[in-house]
């Protein structure tokens, strides 16, 4: 398999996805402990904040699963790695199923950094994954160039 992308970053996503839920946790269990013991006004605070916490870590949940780790083609179609739970989850997609252009870049502006990224739909999938290129490249000619000699191929009459 032809490696077109392989992300080095991936590790700053893991780490926000479990620092959300560290930090959710922390919240609950200091606001459950202050309480049993003085009852305090900070424990109500800590409480509150548990819960809106564990919205941030589920929406990383998301982001997680949406982001690209590695993309590598071969003859029978193209394989894409995105961050799973724990480890990683490969999907299988031949090059049937990728109907349209490979991806849409974008450029995106935060704390004065600019990032960069493509994003592919998966077929069937509302949301697309995101495949990080602010620092790493995605080479996605040859799965233009494959997809466009299929066009052709499907055009051509027999």
């Amino acid at each position: 398999m032809e490696v077109l992308y392989a992300n080095r970053r991936a590790w700053r996503v893991r780490l926000l996805q479990w620092g959300f839920w560290a930090v959710a946790a922390l919240f609950l269990a200091l606001g459950l402990l202050i309480r049993m013991g003085s009852g305090d006004q900070d424990a109500t605070a800590l409480l509150i904040l548990a819960p809106i916490m564990a919205a941030f870590a589920l929406g990383m949940e998301l982001y997680r699963s949406l982001y690209v780790t590695r993309i590598a083609a071969d003859g029978s179609g193209v394989e894409v790695e995105t961050l799973g739970a724990i480890g990683r989850h490969t999907r299988r997609l031949s090059w049937d199923e990728l109907v349209t252009a490979p991806a849409r870049r974008g450029e995106w502006h935060a704390r004065g950094q600019a990032s960069t990224a493509a994003l592919l739909r998966p077929p069937g999938a509302r949301l697309p994954w995101i495949i990080d290129t602010t620092e790493d490249d995605f080479r996605e000619e040859p799965i233009a160039r494959r997809l466009s000699r299929r066009g052709r191929e499907a055009r051509t009459p027999r």
